[in-house]
């Protein structure tokens, strides 16, 4: 007769490997109404497929100040 014995697997997992160059973006002064713009490369070190989503995060403190400096006057 076989007698089962419990067996206690463990493992870690790790997703998609992507990496970003450059890893930092200098955009330094703009002026207004003036388009600029600055390529990243996304690569995907892996064979898991990763999913790339982009989102812009404005600066809205530096604007206000500007407007706040200009009411002053």
């Amino acid at each position: 007769m076989c007698v089962l014995q419990p067996v206690q697997i463990i493992c870690i997992g790790e997703g998609p490997v992507v990496h970003i160059t450059p890893a930092d973006i200098d955009w330094g002064q703009i002026p207004v109404l003036v388009d600029d713009s600055k390529t990243l490369k996304l690569s995907n070190e892996s064979l898991i497929p990763a999913h790339f989503t982009t989102s812009l995060v404005l600066i809205i403190f530096v604007y206000r100040k500007m407007v706040k400096e200009i009411l002053k006057k």
